[in-house]
């Protein structure tokens, strides 16, 4: 077998023989999933449609054949000795990495590179993508998933799955953005992991488009409901790396949102940032996690997380959970976190204004969502793209 089989037969292994509450992990807000499920296979090895664009000294391969050619030796036995907990922290995670038939393997090698890819989904697809920022190099990889009926997206029990894993060598900067598109009538698993070399820089940004599938304010209309469980997990290997993540959740009607953001510190003189900012509407639901975890050798380390959730509907729910794992006490961490509603007060002038309830609190949620935003991007390397990548991505909060 090859490399990639090899590795993907592990992954498969190990998914099977996880415990139920592993296995249940993250399917809190889907309860039907085991049921569901449990009769055929989730992925079937299909391939989605990626098309890229390149700036500058990159190479973007097959994946398969990237890694029969063997270079990449070294760095797959990186990955394959550091990811198996993010592989298997949920089934169907290991199960979309391992019956994976296609993807990408993006080699930005020297100077400042860009990378777009847009995406569209079918069923029962599922793909990988290694992205490598060499030595000394800086690249900016931007992804854009599509998935509706109109690619046919017909059926609640559908799904795509995506393992993504950045690996930025020492020196580097790889800033790796997700847009998640069209995500109707379907349930969708997106894995992130993200290394950081000495010195190197990994940020990771992810956010929703808002669109009229997902956008409804109540229950009424049940036929675009979608579920999204997203995993960041950034590993950071050597002295001085940092990584960044910065989420945008935000749901309505019937959705279910899952993510998690978690930083592992390998390396002493390392820092992490987290920040997540959500908004639940209608009868939709977020369930959110963070994590930062610093081993007993490792010292030297600053690591924040902050989260900022906001209610809209009776029926809107939000679980927020944020995790320290500190075991050095040379350490720097914070951690602050809050759900809450608009208050009548909030919305009363702009509802003297003969704005509608929605639009005021829309209005209300752009401001602090402005706020966030600054806050959140404020001396990241890559700032003014992170910035650029939320603008272009407009729809919903910041469009009030």
């Amino acid at each position: 077998m090859s490399i990639l089989e090899t590795w993907q037969a592990d992954i498969l292994q190990r998914g099977r023989c996880l415990p139920r509450d592993v296995f249940m992990y993250g399917i809190g807000i889907a309860t039907e999933f085991p049921k569901l499920f449990a009769a055929r296979e989730v992925f079937h090895g299909v391939q989605p449609e990626n098309k890229t664009e390149t700036e500058g000294d990159v190479t973007v391969l097959p994946l398969a054949g990237a890694l029969s050619e063997g270079r990449h030796t070294g760095l797959c036995d990186i990955l394959m000795k550091e990811s198996g907990e993010a592989l298997t922290a949920n089934y169907y995670f290991a199960e979309s990495f391992a019956r994976a038939k296609g993807g990408l393997f993006i080699d930005a090698r020297s100077g400042t590179t860009r990378v777009r890819i847009a995406t569209t989904a079918k069923d029962g697809a599922s793909d990988s993508i290694i992205i490598v920022a060499r030595r000394g190099a800086k690249v900016f990889v931007s992804e854009e998933i599509t998935g509706d009926s109109s690619v046919g997206f017909t059926s609640a029990d559908e799904t795509f799955g995506r393992t993504v894993f950045l690996f930025a060598e020492d020196g580097s900067v790889l800033t790796h953005s997700v847009l998640y598109k069209e995500l109707a009538r379907a349930r969708w698993f997106y894995n992130r992991i993200a290394y950081a070399g000495v010195d190197a820089v990994v940020n990771c940004v992810e956010k929703e488009a808002v669109n009229d599938r997902n956008d409804a304010d109540d229950e009424s209309d049940n036929t675009q409901s979608s579920m999204l469980k997203s995993d960041t997990r950034g590993i950071v290997l050597g002295h001085g790396g940092s990584i960044g993540i910065i989420g945008l959740i935000s749901s309505g009607g019937l959705n279910h949102r899952d993510s998690y953001h978690g930083v592992l510190h390998k390396a002493s003189g390392s820092t992490s940032r987290i920040r997540a900012f959500g908004e639940a509407r209608g009868a939709s639901r977020i369930i959110y996690r963070g994590g930062i975890v610093v081993p007993p050798h490792i010292s030297g380390v600053s690591a924040s997380q902050r989260g900022n959730f906001f209610l809209h509907g009776a029926k809107a729910e939000i679980d927020a959970i944020p995790a320290l794992e500190i075991e050095h006490p040379d350490t720097h961490t914070e951690h602050a976190l809050s759900i809450s509603s608009f208050t009548e007060y909030e919305l009363l002038y702009p509802r003297l204004r003969g704005l509608s309830e929605k639009t005021a609190a829309k209005l209300a949620l752009a401001g602090r969502y402005a706020g966030f935003l600054d806050e959140s991007t404020r001396g990241m390397s890559d700032m003014h793209d992170i910035r650029l990548f939320f603008k272009k991505a407009r729809g919903g909060i910041e469009e009030a």
